[in-house]
């Protein structure tokens, strides 16, 4: 997130690293201390295997997002 100092290219820039191609990336909303990534006709599932993955040099967790219900 923010607090972090995280900016959505570095967030391209780290998934690129992990073998998506940026145009697989879609909106990315960053917050004070969470950051959310959408993917287009990507299978999230090897990167949800690694649990984490180095954003800006430091390993990040991530998983996979779910819907609130309201």
């Amino acid at each position: 997130g923010r607090k972090q100092k995280l900016r959505a290219g570095d967030l391209v820039g780290a998934l690129c690293q992990q073998g998506l191609q940026a145009e697989q990336i879609g909106v990315i909303d960053i917050h004070e201390t969470i950051s959310f990534v959408s993917l287009i006709q990507a299978d999230p599932k090897p990167l949800l295997e690694q649990q984490r993955i180095l954003i800006k040099g430091k390993p990040r967790k991530i998983e996979l997002a779910h819907a609130s219900a309201k």
